[in-house]
């Protein structure tokens, strides 16, 4: 670090002023103060010090990625609309050097993308979600993952059990994708539409597709009953439907 400052003419003017019997410890300490403060530490990678209920760091090292992208999306679109004041936000990647690398060390991390979750600016207690995770998320509708464990922060006294609580919602979505199927394949397909609508992001890939399904779906329900289908020409409109169990499958993936 002294180095990088020898040349500087602020820098040598300080020591100038300062300069005394004891000028080569003085020295010595304020380089050690450059390099402390040239190192942020976790809690100086937010702005402001206002206090917030949960903090989210999402640490990416490929954000040209589309389902990097779309994750981060969502997240934000979260903040903006639900977590406000009461939320902190940063999106980090290795194209921000400083915080990056503060990240990877103060956190150990080994692989990404992560999502790293805490109720304090400092991370004293944090949860750490990893690529395979943040791919269940995606299966969820994000939006309400991000509120429920927003919710669960502000509720509980001990941050250990978010980690738990994250678990329970994952086994929670995989029973709902199972339930889809089972309806879908017992034909009641209105019941289908209903929760896979509440359960898929707005802004998911396969969002559209969902919604023009459902459309379809409703048509054809409105034309048997005005008489315009007749039964046959109804179940074999109906049975193209089920394509959704196709759809739902890809949802996984």
């Amino acid at each position: 670090m002294r180095r990088k400052f020898q040349n500087n003419t602020k820098y040598q003017e300080i020591l100038r002023l300062v300069s005394g019997s004891e000028d080569f410890y003085f020295e010595t300490l304020f380089n050690e103060l450059i390099e402390e403060v040239s190192n942020p530490l976790v809690e100086d990678i937010w702005i402001d010090d206002d206090v917030a209920i949960s903090y989210w760091l999402y640490v990416a090292n490929n954000v040209h990625d589309n389902s990097e992208l779309e994750f981060i999306k969502n997240l934000l679109l979260w903040k903006e609309l639900n977590g406000k004041a009461n939320s902190k936000v940063k999106c980090v990647h290795s194209a921000d050097d400083k915080n990056y690398n503060c990240c990877v060390k103060h956190f150990k991390l080994k692989s990404f993308p992560c999502l790293i979750i805490s109720d304090s600016p400092n991370f004293e207690n944090f949860s750490i979600l990893k690529r395979n995770q943040i791919k269940l998320i995606k299966e969820i509708n994000p939006i309400s993952f991000f509120n429920r464990i927003h919710s669960f922060i502000l509720s509980e006294e001990d941050f250990i059990n978010v980690q738990k609580h994250c678990e329970n919602l994952f086994k929670e979505n995989n029973c709902l994708l199972n339930d889809l199927k089972l309806l879908i394949s017992n034909n009641r397909l209105k019941e289908a539409f209903t929760k896979l609508k509440v359960r898929i992001s707005p802004i998911h890939n396969k969002a559209n597709e969902v919604t023009l399904l459902s459309s379809r779906f409703q048509q054809i329900e409105n034309e048997r009953i005005k008489g315009i289908l007749i039964d046959d020409q109804y179940q074999v409109m109906r049975m193209q439907i089920t394509s959704l169990i196709n759809l739902i499958d890809e949802i996984k993936e």
